[in-house]
């Protein structure tokens, strides 16, 4: 069984790729400028600090509340520079890090010189390898812009879990930054999909694989303990979490047809929440999980419905356009596909109040994802034969793309 240790301020998956680009759609909003200067000790090298350089200006272009201007100081890593100096030169924080090599791993210690402090704020990331640097990266943006007390970007430390296609019937689950830049395979062998976290501490996910009949695992990241948890004659799906990790909404069949089930993890009882003479499948709790969400063709065509828990009452929540197959939801935020004029794009729309925005405009876009605190939306986006990961920022409108270069995804989750 493989087993996996990473120390990064808290838990992580070792993870190997190469430096991602940034395609930036849009952009617009009021960013604060940041000068940065990075060191290095004897036992670093120019390539590493290079990396860690190239992807921290990556992560503060995302983060849509930083500018990264040019730096005038560069006057060694423990050397002050005072207020004074900062607003002449028009720059409203400076950032100086330090990249070292122990023993135990890489370090990256940070000065951050504010105006308005008489001290510079300081803090410490540890990892194993340099293999984790970009999580050094990650982490330095998301400490900065905390101690801006801007908008929360937690989820750039978040993995993203992928079912990544192998050939055929072969599937396997691997985990990654955001920027898909790093990658470590955690299960492979056989047909493997639709991974979904098992809650927001992401140290643990569940997964389907179709041996002799679909199975559904909870897998655990650091230990590899792997638990079977059910199984089907047909399809099976974990579509969606609760948040306390108590209740799973799968997918499965019910007199030949699949439906939707409120499975309880403690006691392994299933209740049907969708008797439909068709297709309903992918669940998704909303409205602080008092409601689902889910898949149809009651209509002759996919679209998103809602029934409240414990009621038999449905209703269309999706009206336009027509075909809607894929979505995601967070509390009252709905991220769904839709198919129009030969094109799919992706559309928010409130559960509350039904109000409507498309966030993509060409390509074919597809399973997006929501972070948890509902100011940004992942998916998939192929677009002139490339195929790219896409961030939206709802705060701001601006859209970063990163390209896939590791083969087909199946599905994901955040």
């Amino acid at each position: 069984m493989l087993k996996i240790a990473f120390v990064l301020c808290v838990n992580f998956v070792l993870l190997f790729g190469q430096t991602a680009s940034i395609d930036i759609e849009k952009s617009a909003t009021a960013l604060a400028k940041i000068a940065v200067e990075s060191y290095r000790d004897a036992g670093v090298t120019e390539f590493e600090q290079n990396q860690i350089d190239s992807m921290l200006l990556n992560d503060i272009k995302v983060s849509d509340h930083l500018e990264a201007v040019a730096n005038p100081f560069k006057n060694g890593f423990d050397t002050p520079v005072s207020g004074a100096d900062l607003k002449a030169k028009g720059i409203e924080i400076l950032l100086k890090y330090k990249i070292s090599k122990t023993a135990s791993g890489y370090t990256l210690e940070t000065r951050l010189f504010d105006p308005l402090k008489n001290a510079p704020f300081s803090q410490r990331y540890s990892v194993q390898e340099f293999k984790q640097y970009p999580f050094l990266a990650h982490n330095v943006a998301v400490g900065v812009n905390d101690y801006l007390r801007a908008p929360s970007i937690d989820w750039m430390k978040n993995f993203v879990i992928l079912a990544k296609d192998m050939g055929a019937k072969k599937s396997d689950i691997v985990i990654t930054d955001y920027t898909l830049t790093y990658q470590k395979t955690v299960i492979s062998g056989g047909y493997n999909i639709f991974p979904k976290w098992a809650g927001g501490v992401q140290n643990e996910f569940y997964y389907t694989a179709y041996d002799k009949q679909p199975t559904l695992y909870k897998y655990n990241i650091y230990t590899a303990k792997k638990t079977r948890v059910t199984s089907s004659d047909g399809m099976l799906i974990c579509s969606d979490v609760s948040r306390d990790g108590k209740k799973l909404l799968l997918t499965i069949p019910s007199g030949g047809l699949p439906d939707v089930f409120l499975y309880d993890t403690n006691n392994g009882s299933k209740t049907n929440l969708t008797n439909f003479g068709g297709i309903d499948v992918n669940g998704n709790f909303i409205d602080n999980e008092t409601r689902i969400a889910f898949v149809s063709d009651r209509l002759g065509y996919p679209t998103v419905f809602t029934k409240q828990i414990g009621s038999s009452s449905i209703g269309q929540l999706i009206f336009s356009p027509r075909y809607n197959s894929s979505f995601s939801a967070k509390n009252s935020l709905l991220a769904h596909t839709g198919k129009d004029n030969g094109s799919n794009n992706i559309y928010l729309i409130s559960t509350q109040n039904g109000q409507k925005r498309q966030i993509t405009a060409s390509g074919w876009n597809s399973s997006p994802r929501i972070s948890n605190a509902g100011d940004a939306v992942m998916y998939f986006k192929n677009d002139g034969g490339k195929t790219f990961l896409g961030i939206f920022r709802l705060n701001s409108s601006s859209t970063f793309l990163f390209p896939m270069n590791f083969g087909k995804i199946k599905s994901m989750d955040w």
